[in-house]
């Protein structure tokens, strides 16, 4: 006859192979907390079930092992670039990596020229880590001086928005002689609407307080395809005549898309300052890191009287779409590229983009 066992028993059998498996869970868990970086671990632990499984997904599914630690950023102006090479400069401090770092102080790295050896201050090992500068993208530089298995990126914004901070921040309109209005806002559209007799203004000599921005150059014009090396009308060539005929705009149409092609080759990755937290999580999964090297504070956010939508926009934006036409075709080009990365992204993505905009809004 079957020995019987007393219901106390089912119920102790019970509780400890409950106990087994927490601990088991536990132990799991607390192995992959061991394997992020302290500050990473700090934050897992006080962390709710909810944001550890967030924090913790990289990890779990193995989509990447060995953080990558050579990056070329190219510091794009008034594109979050600052709070973007901040982030990157505490990871190269964290990591002991070496950055390429420009001489005497200065905040570029030869730009608004091409770059050059002697514009940096010599590497320890002879490889850099990474660079994050204002710089002129030069490709045979940066394999000069970064090791080959370099990931290259760089961040672009809406190019009206990008404009209208940028005149702000370069203080655009006193070095143009824009006379004053009754408020900024019909000053700012003044300047819109007659933004080449302005512009040529801004680069003469004469205007002073431009200070690393040298004569005769364009602030305003096609500035984000200049940083990456397009070399017509932007910088320093704002007016070819040769592309100013019916066959002269086709011709500089099939060049600025033969470029935009070449670009999208060669850059690993393009962020975008309307989606910075879905780029910081795509820069966090191409490079392998963790959740906290992403992790940031914003850096030179200004406000100012034009700087939100006005019943004017629409008018003025279709001047400055005219006058920086390559930068609209390269942000066009590289936005949908940007959400065609994101439409390839598995495994909580989403999830991940949300719990770095939780911290972000409580830090």
């Amino acid at each position: 006859m079957a020995k019987k066992y007393p219901k106390t028993f089912f119920v102790f059998a019970a509780f400890m192979l409950f106990l087994m498996l927490y601990t088991l869970m536990s132990f799991t868990e607390m192995y992959h907390i061991w394997s992020y970086d302290d500050d990473e671990a700090h934050l897992l632990v006080s962390a709710s079930s909810h944001e550890k499984m967030v924090l913790l997904r990289g990890k779990v599914t193995g989509r990447c092992s060995v953080k990558r630690k050579s990056l070329v950023y190219v510091k794009m102006i008034k594109c979050a670039s600052s709070t973007m090479s901040t982030i990157l400069r505490r990871f190269a401090l964290n990591h002991n990596l070496e950055t390429a770092t420009p001489i005497d102080g200065r905040i570029y790295i030869g730009w608004p020229y091409q770059p050059k050896i002697s514009h940096i201050y010599p590497s320890f090992s002879g490889r850099f880590g990474i660079s994050c500068e204002h710089v002129v993208y030069d490709r045979s530089f940066f394999k000069s001086i970064m090791s080959p298995d370099a990931v290259y990126t760089t961040s672009l914004r809406q190019p009206y928005s990008q404009f209208k901070s940028l005149v702000n921040y370069y203080n655009v309109l006193n070095i143009s002689n824009v006379p004053q209005f009754s408020d900024q806002a019909s000053r700012f559209a003044h300047y819109v609407k007659n933004l080449e007799k302005y512009d040529n203004i801004y680069k003469l000599p004469t205007s002073t307080l431009r200070y690393c921005v040298p004569d005769h150059f364009s602030m305003t014009k096609n500035l984000m395809a200049f940083n990456l090396g397009f070399p017509y009308l932007s910088g320093f060539n704002t007016s070819e005549d040769m592309f100013k005929s019916e066959q002269g705009k086709e011709t500089l149409k099939k060049f600025t898309n033969d470029w935009i092609e070449k670009m999208k080759k060669e850059l690993d990755l393009v962020l975008l300052q309307e989606y910075f937290f879905e780029s910081l999580i795509l820069l966090k999964r191409r490079m392998c890191w963790s959740f906290t090297d992403v992790l940031f504070l914003t850096i030179n956010s200004q406000e100012y009287a034009y700087k939100k939508k006005s019943e004017q926009d629409a008018e003025l934006e279709a001047i400055y779409k005219e006058w920086s036409q390559v930068d609209y075709r390269l942000y066009n080009a590289f936005n949908e590229t940007f959400w065609e990365k994101i439409s390839q992204q598995k495994d909580g993505f989403r999830d991940e983009v949300e719990e770095l905009k939780k911290v972000f809004v409580t830090s």
